[in-house]
């Protein structure tokens, strides 16, 4: 009983810790299909927490560490590139040396990835725990609406998978964020990249990422794109799961830009330190 009263204490903070879905007949959907998910899960003995190995329910995730996920990481961060600061100067050792990323004009992730963090994604993107994908959509869209409260009205481009991908595993990670992004909260998503390179970055090193992603990208929808800047004064974001050495977003901020994008944000989930 006191790990059903639990549950339930966790289900109530789901939805009063991320954003609520601004679509209503979406929002209807998805509750009832996450009381769908929880029965089914408590009849199957629910799941195993990703971090601390208690029992969990529909996310694999207790409800100290969920707690602990939705909470921001408020490490303070470069300036430019969004990795955890060592120093009180601003901009870190990297950035003013050498810096990646200079095309956006700040970076917003949400976590950094190391530690248990690290199982989440995996398990996620990998394991195929797509449950998760709602969830971590809600967090992003609770983080955009901060970013538009500030700088003013955005539209979300995402970082368009390798070519073959989705016919190799199924689904985008990236891509069913934004679908729910869209559906849920009626974000503005535009597909206006499209990927050339089929080589999965994972398998590049540092090196190999900065030199070859240069060439992997390109805007399609030209026209589409100067219409949007002119309806919402001109802000992108460019949403990734994960930066890594930042060389992605950087080419995709640089092509938004080259077409007439006057600010480009970038958000994403993880990033490595």
């Amino acid at each position: 009983m006191s790990f059903f009263r639990s549950v339930m204490k966790s289900v109530r903070g789901i939805f009063s810790l991320s954003l609520p879905c601004e679509n209503p007949v979406f929002s209807i959907w998805e509750r009832a299909l996450f009381v769908v998910r929880l029965v089914v899960s408590f009849c199957f003995g629910g799941d195993e927490c990703l971090c601390c190995g208690r029992k969990a329910l529909v996310i694999p995730l207790c409800r100290s560490c969920w707690l602990t996920f939705s909470a921001y990481d408020f490490s303070r961060r470069c300036d430019m590139c969004g990795k955890v600061l060592v120093s009180e100067i601003s901009v870190c050792s990297s950035c003013r040396r050498e810096p990646v990323i200079a095309a956006v004009e700040k970076v917003f992730p949400l976590h950094s990835y190391r530690f248990w963090k690290k199982t989440l994604l995996f398990d996620w993107k990998l394991g195929g725990k797509r449950v998760l994908s709602f969830y971590f959509a809600s967090l992003l869209a609770r983080k955009i609406r901060e970013i538009e409260s500030e700088h003013g009205s955005c539209f979300i481009v995402p970082v368009p998978p390798r070519p073959g991908k989705i016919r190799e595993k199924g689904w985008d990670q990236v891509l069913e964020l934004c679908a729910f992004l869209s559906l849920g909260w009626n974000f503005r998503v535009v597909h206006l990249l499209r990927r050339l390179s089929r080589t999965q970055q994972k398998k590049l090193g540092r090196l190999g990422r900065l030199g070859k992603i240069g060439a992997s990208y390109a805007l399609t929808k030209r026209k589409k794109l100067l219409g949007l800047v002119k309806k919402s004064g001109g802000n992108a974001i460019v949403l990734d799961d994960v930066i890594t050495t930042g060389a992605t977003v950087q080419r995709c901020a640089e092509l938004l830009k080259e077409a007439g994008v006057g600010r480009v944000f970038a958000v994403s989930l993880f990033i490595v330190d």
